[in-house]
């Protein structure tokens, strides 16, 4: 195996062990829902990009997300997803890092920890 493969195969499995994370809690998952007004794939981008806590999220992980969910993925639709979240839950929420993937800022990380912290 090329280098390149292992760091393909350690990136799928990096992204599947997150899935399990992101998926098992449903109590999260609707209460980001109902307080953004966000669609269900902008919810889980959202989720993925929060349990990054400011780490990159590349976009071959949303590709895989969307593509899991929908069938049918491209970086326009991923492109879409994000406006969707700046639009929900503030412009200046995701940072684009050229090249690697997106990030949620500090003040972002924020507004959805005080989301969650209602009970």
């Amino acid at each position: 195996m090329t280098c390149d493969t292992c760091a393909e195969l350690r990136e799928r499995i990096a992204y599947l062990e997150s899935e399990l994370r992101i998926q098992a809690d449903d109590t999260e998952f609707a209460r980001v829902k109902s307080a953004f007004g966000l669609q269900p794939m902008s919810v889980r981008i959202l989720l993925a990009l929060w349990k990054a806590r400011g780490g990159v999220v590349s976009v071959w992980r949303l590709e895989e997300m969307i593509r899991g969910m929908d069938g049918d993925c491209s970086e326009n639709l991923i492109r879409v997803h994000i406006s969707r979240l700046r639009s929900g839950v503030g412009r200046d929420a995701i940072e684009n890092v050229w090249g690697r993937g997106y990030r949620l800022t500090d003040g972002a990380i924020n507004r959805v920890d005080a989301v969650l912290d209602k009970r």
